[in-house]
């Protein structure tokens, strides 16, 4: 889609991709709790175009392999998101093309495709399919 195509453009052009979540106190946070933990594809979308995220740490991150200082870096509150920005920066830029390849390699290794794959064995090995 024409949207996959600007953004992934997008991305590749980047040296930082910014996971904007939703913060507090909004409309809809009836309980003022925080409303943005969710595993969504701009993790993956950034690693498959060998792109760094900063972001909020999310509960699944180490389930699925994500890594604070490698494919992710993490800020807790939003005086944080600056010292993320530059330490993701300054691994884009002193790892160059070797540390993008290696962000890429790993979204690769952990796309959703291959987590079905291994879903699905899963599930034959226990004779459910």
């Amino acid at each position: 889609s024409a949207f996959n195509q600007d953004a992934s453009r997008i991305y590749r052009q980047s040296r930082v991709v910014w996971h904007a979540p939703t913060f507090y106190n909004l409309d809809h946070d009836v309980l003022h709790s925080r409303v943005d933990y969710d595993l969504t594809m701009r993790y993956f979308e950034a690693a498959a175009c060998g792109v760094p995220v900063i972001t909020p740490p999310m509960p699944d991150f180490n389930k699925v392999g994500l890594e604070d200082g490698f494919q992710v870096f993490l800020y807790r509150d939003i005086e944080q998101m600056g010292n993320a920005f530059n330490r993701a920066k300054g691994a884009a830029i002193s790892g160059g093309r070797e540390y993008s390849k290696r962000i890429r390699q790993w979204a690769e290794e952990n796309s959703y495709e291959r987590r079905i794959e291994q879903a699905i064995k899963v599930l034959q090995e226990n004779g459910v399919v």
